[in-house]
This record gives C-alpha cells, structure tokens and sequence, in this order.
C-alpha cells in the first residue's frame, strides 16, 4: 500500500486561507484544498475529521502569530513607536479579518474539537480588543491621543483603516498613511 504524503501545516495554513479568501467559507471545501496542495483528500482527513476543525485551527494558529507579532511591538518603549509597530501589524494580518468575517456562520458545534477551538479563538478575540484598548489608553495617557474621544471608537476606526488599504500604496506607505492621520490629522500643519 502506497504511503500517504505528509502535509506542511504552514503550507496547509497557507493554502486555507487562499481558498477562503478566493472562494468564500461557504465554497471551501477538502477536495479544491487538496488539489492545492497536491495530496489525496484522504490526507487532510488524517489531520482534520471537519472542515470546521482545520479553519478554526488556521485562526487560532493566525491569532498567535498576531499576538506573537504585538509582543514585539510591546517592547517598545515610545508610545509612538509601540503605535506604528501595532498598525503595521494590523496591516500585514489584514487577512485575519476576512478569515473573522466567516466566524459568526461557521457551526461551531460541528465537533468537540471545533468547540474547543472556538473557546480559544473568543477568548483571543477578548484579549485582542484589550491589547488594542490599552495602547490606545496609553496614548490618551501620554497625551499623543486625544483623551475626549471614546476608545473603543479609536479602535473601531484604526480597524475599519486597515482592512481598507489603497492598492497604489505599498504596504509600508499605508502603515504611514494611517499612522499619520490617526496621530497628526488631516488638517493642514
């Protein structure tokens, strides 16, 4: 009997998210996956019982490479610094908002293991709207953000920002854009 490939799970991870973000969650489904990758649909079963299960495991893996990436950000010392470091972030994971967008229609009961990961994934979801929460305090502190405006409209805006970047930019210019008009404005110096 012909041994099974093996799968990367970063490749797998990589291919998921294409597909969700090409396709849709509603059109994603084992066997385009599996053509992707270049494997028997068998082969993504051997790790996965549902699709459920792998995209859940692909947010939560997204997730900590996040986190991972705003604990660097957090040993910054200068707010403004810590602030820029955070919105390039934010800009580079722009994916995880897409992937998010399908969270309130996938079956979160599809499994025991897809319960499990949707625990998990709320309570990093939680504590993502508090990290972002407390830079932003921060910045009120400091006196580099405007202590008037509520902070989790701050937020929202940053969020809404990153999800809409201007193709005719690069990645690093849009990081400028955002940083600049939510630390500086728009009027005139």
């Amino acid at each position: 009997m012909p041994r099974q490939r093996t799968i990367d799970r970063r490749m797998l991870f990589q291919e998921t998210e294409k597909l969700i973000v090409e396709e849709g969650y509603h059109s994603f489904h084992f066997k385009a996956l599996s053509e992707r990758l270049g494997v028997a649909r068998s082969t993504i079963y051997n790790y996965y019982a549902k699709k459920e299960e792998l995209v859940t495991a692909y947010m939560l893996d997204k997730l900590e490479q996040v986190f991972a990436q705003l604990d660097e950000a957090d040993r910054q010392a200068n707010f403004s610094v810590r602030m820029k470091a955070y919105i390039r972030v934010w800009v580079q994971q722009a994916s995880v908002h897409q992937a998010f967008d399908i969270f309130p229609v996938m079956d979160h009961h599809a499994s025991a293991q897809v319960e499990i990961n949707v625990e998990q994934l709320q309570q990093y979801l939680g504590q993502l709207g508090s990290r972002a929460s407390t830079l932003i305090e921060a910045g009120k502190k400091e006196g580099a953000i405007r202590g008037d405006l509520p902070t989790q409209g701050i937020t929202r805006l940053l969020m809404v920002a990153v999800q809409a970047p201007d193709p005719s930019l690069s990645e690093e210019e849009w990081v400028e854009t955002i940083y600049n008009i939510f630390l500086n404005g728009i009027r005139h110096p």
